[in-house]
């Protein structure tokens, strides 16, 4: 009797995709922010390898990047690997697979919601957002600025005097009557360069209010910050006349930072 025929082998293992040669950027937690800075336009896929909607992108991914190198050279295409690289997942709130965003300028803009086909995503790096939108940036608002994240955070803080930032919640009945004074008085100083604000919708940055001690049941609350450290909680009223009052004295005496030190 012959013996039975050895089966065949395995097949040989997928490679990872950052080894296959396209036009894409994979970036890791040491590339990623240097990459985004250098780039002013860029979509980055959060992606991982077991997801099979991530796998069927691929190609459709890999065609609009090699698209892109000739049609928009300034269009950048890049990828992370979120079951290596997962700061990175958790800082730009990915929850599920892919997840595509835009980046402009260093900021994260916004979430990709197009076709997942290569014509649709170069159209869209033909002609990207320039600005998130988010109702902090519609018309005379756009002196506050969003934070999107603990990067954004972090950059904006360590690059301002003195900055002025709103944790809220869009559902909570006083953001809507903070809102409005806040505008205003970040509005009045429009030209003072030393004086900055912004605001972090919790329910969004939920990373971010925890890092700052934020209590839910204190919601909206205003942080006030001097050359990139925590400073003091503003806990005056908010009105126009007090938040005014309170960011015009700010720059004409000292400001003593407390012992314990906030980020």
């Amino acid at each position: 009797m012959k013996d039975p025929q050895a089966p065949p082998p395995p097949p040989p293992p997928e490679p990872e995709w950052s080894e296959v040669p396209s036009e894409i950027s994979h970036l890791t937690d040491e590339t990623f922010n240097g990459f985004i800075q250098e780039h002013s336009s860029v979509l980055v896929m959060f992606y991982a390898p077991w997801c099979g909607h991530c796998k069927r992108m691929k190609p459709a991914y890999q065609e609009a990047a090699e698209t892109l190198k000739t049609a928009d050279p300034a269009a950048k295409l890049a990828a992370v690997d979120c079951t290596k690289y997962g700061a990175l997942a958790k800082t730009y709130q990915v929850r599920g697979y892919p997840t595509i965003k835009y980046f402009r300028g260093g900021q994260d803009i916004q979430k990709y919601q197009g076709a997942r086909d290569a014509n649709s995503l170069v159209e869209f790096m033909k002609s990207p957002p320039t600005a998130a939108p988010a109702e902090w940036t519609e018309g005379p608002s756009a002196v506050v600025i969003p934070i999107k994240n603990i990067p954004a955070f972090d950059t904006f803080i360590q690059s301002q005097e003195h900055s002025l930032i709103l944790f809220y919640k869009k559902e909570l009945p006083k953001y809507t009557q903070a809102k409005a004074p806040f505008l205003k008085t970040a509005t009045a100083f429009r030209d003072d360069s030393s004086k900055k604000f912004a605001a972090v919708d919790c329910e969004e940055v939920t990373d971010l209010c925890l890092r700052v001690g934020i209590i839910p049941e204190s919601l909206p609350t205003i942080k006030f910050y001097v050359n990139g450290k925590f400073s003091t909680n503003y806990k005056d009223p908010v009105t126009n006349v007090d938040l005014y009052n309170f960011m015009n004295e700010a720059g004409a005496v000292p400001v003593k930072t407390d012992v314990k030190t906030e980020l």
